[in-house]
């Protein structure tokens, strides 16, 4: 994380080895254009940087990819978005049928479970945010929209 008492972007979602989209994506991005953000995963976070941090950033960004189940980040997500005081901001991968996770092929009926569950908390937050925040197909457009939004500080609260 950038130092600053409150970062723009929280970095919520999808965690695990296989899951390297903070990595690989997000915080390239969002250094090269001086967006501050939080790393949940870093291991140099305490249990309370990391609660100040979400509590305080502008945006919470949740990513649900195709490497995990990601129902705790749903769960995590769909709790954000109904207490509606936040800027909730989405990008969620769904399953292909074939999918290995943990070393292990989901049957089709997991697959078709946890997509459900993805399609779900899409249109919760179409439904109950109306769209105003940011929901992208992917990692790589949420974060462009999110340094958009970062750079204009663009809020729900500037609605």
């Amino acid at each position: 994380m950038q130092q600053q008492s409150s970062p723009t972007a929280f970095l919520a979602g999808s965690r695990g080895p296989a899951s390297t989209w903070r990595q690989d994506i997000a915080i390239p991005m969002l250094e090269a254009r001086n967006v501050v953000y939080y790393d949940p995963t870093d291991p140099r976070h305490s249990e309370q940087e990391t609660e100040q941090a979400k509590a305080t950033a502008r945006y919470l960004v949740y990513v649900i990819d195709d490497h995990t189940r990601g129902l705790e980040e749903i769960r995590e997500a769909t709790q954000a978005i109904m207490a509606g005081e936040r800027n909730v901001m989405l990008a969620i991968e769904y399953l292909p049928y074939d999918v290995i996770i943990d070393g292990q092929r989901l049957d089709d009926h997991e697959v078709q479970s946890l997509n459900q569950a993805r399609r779900t908390l899409w249109h919760l937050n179409e439904t109950i945010q109306n769209t105003k925040v940011g929901r992208m197909d992917t990692i790589v457009e949420l974060m462009q929209l999110l340094i958009i939004f970062a750079h204009s500080h663009w809020s729900r609260a500037t609605m």
